[in-house]
């Protein structure tokens, strides 16, 4: 049985947020394509957006037709002036990997529009640390000491097509979490999962909850063998397994080990947004409730690499948001409408933080879009 309603999928609230959501990505993309003009935007939740404009170069027009696209979805919108353009600060975060003194130290950075400048977590904050980032940078970078990231490299009795949120590894890696399903230009389709989760021709089983060999279900269904991976080096952490089929859908239970059905379609791609709600569905942890926190998307070593694009996100109750075995799993919001939109997929956390990377990054990347049920 493969058919199942959440409630929550047809909430008003979740309707509206959908909609505001887009009106976001939109607005985003506008902006984007101007980082010699703007510095980003700023949410707080779906309801209020703050944009970015670096002094003497807005157009009143421009700014303007803004607004309104936020107006359209009721979405509260004003302007601020700022110093530094985003292609301003994006060469600040490059020359940071070249900065051997933070980087001994280096948790994650990443731009901060509201500040107007690269924030930058530090394991230690220390007096050469400091000097170091002064001297190279002066006030366009903010340091602040973060505790450390680690990879979170973990329903049952699946079958092709793979549905995102199964657990799925072989021996040598333990466990990882399917994502999500994309489909290629070629329209092929592949599972969507976490880079640090293997190797390019590696093999991989999906996974009951015990038995197999070492107990990692090595010697259950075949899920695949991993056909495209990128990890490390300033690059995004993902990967794609190929070779059998994955689904347009999402297992939704809340019990982990209940097998009786409880999926959702994937009924499209977005970004989220600051303060914005988003649920992590990792085959460990389960469905866990969180919101993105920080400024925006960062760069954040763990695994002996530096991995970029990234967005944490903060526990909205106790509870743990994602642990080992829960990379690669899908990150996601409904969309009031029955099903969810893709938003990211697992990749580290630091015991009360998680972070992921986003869908429609990656979906650029490999020319892709997602594949919906």
């Amino acid at each position: 049985m493969r058919s199942v309603v959440d409630a929550n999928a047809w909430s008003d609230e979740d309707k509206e947020n959908a909609r505001r959501l887009s009106a976001l990505d939109r607005i985003r993309a506008r902006v984007e394509s101007r980082p010699d003009v703007y510095a980003g935007i700023t949410t707080n939740g779906t309801a209020d957006v703050t944009i970015h404009v670096v002094k003497g170069r807005q157009s009143g027009a421009e700014t303007d037709a803004l607004r309104h696209e936020a107006g359209l979805e009721k979405i509260a919108a004003k302007v601020v002036l700022t110093e530094r353009s985003t292609a301003d600060l994006k060469k600040v975060m490059a020359a940071i990997p070249d900065n051997d003194v933070l980087m001994a130290r280096l948790s994650s950075y990443g731009i901060d529009p509201a500040n107007n400048r690269v924030d930058v977590g530090v394991t230690e904050l220390t007096a050469e640390v400091e000097s170091a980032a002064r001297a190279e940078f002066g006030d366009a970078v903010a340091l602040r000491v973060e505790q450390p990231f680690t990879a979170v490299s973990g329903r049952f009795e699946d079958s092709s097509p793979f549905y995102g949120g199964i657990r799925y590894g072989n021996q040598r890696i333990g466990a990882c979490t399917h994502g999500f399903s994309v489909t290629n230009a070629h329209g092929t389709r592949y599972a969507l999962t976490a880079g640090h989760c293997g190797f390019v021709g590696e093999t991989y089983a999906a996974m009951t909850y015990s038995g197999g060999s070492d107990g990692v279900g090595e010697g259950y269904t075949n899920f695949g063998t991993m056909q495209f991976q990128r990890f490390g080096g300033g690059g995004v952490d993902a990967g794609l397994i190929g070779g059998l089929d994955y689904g347009g859908r999402m297992w939704a239970h809340s019990n982990l080990y209940d097998n009786g059905g409880y999926s959702l379609p994937v009924h499209g791609v977005s970004y989220s947004c600051q303060g914005c709600r988003v649920i992590l569905n990792g085959s460990f942890s389960g469905l866990q409730t969180g919101f993105l926190n920080g400024p925006g998307e960062r760069c954040i070593t763990y695994n002996g690499g530096l991995n970029c694009g990234q967005q944490i996100v903060s526990p909205t109750a106790s509870g743990t948001l994602c642990q080992p075995g829960d990379s690669g799993g899908p990150v996601f919001a409904y969309d009031g409408q029955g099903g969810v939109i893709a938003v990211g997929i697992i990749a580290a956390g630091n015991g009360t933080n998680c972070t992921y990377t986003p869908v429609q990054t990656l979906l650029n990347i490999w020319t892709s879009r997602i594949t919906t049920g």
